[in-house]
């Protein structure tokens, strides 16, 4: 039975006498980076974004992407489209458009008739017509 993830890394030992860590973690297939690595949280991050976001972003709700990155430049804050659209789902911000119709049939179009239905195909014609 193999075990998750958490309990592998759990029985990973940097003191052991025979095997290295990057040993240890090919025969366990833990990937030796997850090993060491520490998620930051959000709130840890850039502290000085979120209080003075709400007010710095939402005169341009309209314009988002690239446009609102240069504004927010302008005012002094640096921050790229991956952090910008990070910001606005913790918030709670979602940018409203008209998604595309694609299922809709268009009636005034000429629907074209399959005119193989009931027929049944057991072989190519070319082949038929051999002697």
């Amino acid at each position: 039975i193999m075990k998750s993830i958490a309990e592998r890394k759990l029985m990973i030992t940097s003191n052991h006498n025979e095997l290295s860590i990057a040993k240890q973690c090919d025969l366990l297939a833990v990937s030796r980076s997850s090993l060491y690595y520490v998620a930051i949280p959000e709130q840890c991050r850039k502290p000085s974004y979120h209080p003075h976001f709400r007010r710095a972003v939402f005169p341009y709700t309209v314009l988002w992407g690239r446009k609102t990155i240069t504004l927010l430049a302008l005012k002094g804050y640096c921050i790229n489209r991956k952090r910008l659209r990070r910001l606005m789902a913790l918030q709670g911000w979602q940018t409203i458009y008209q998604a595309p119709c694609t299922t809709i049939i268009d009636v005034a179009k000429y629907k074209y008739q399959y005119l193989l239905k009931g027929i049944s195909i057991a072989q190519s014609e070319a082949v038929s017509q051999l002697p």
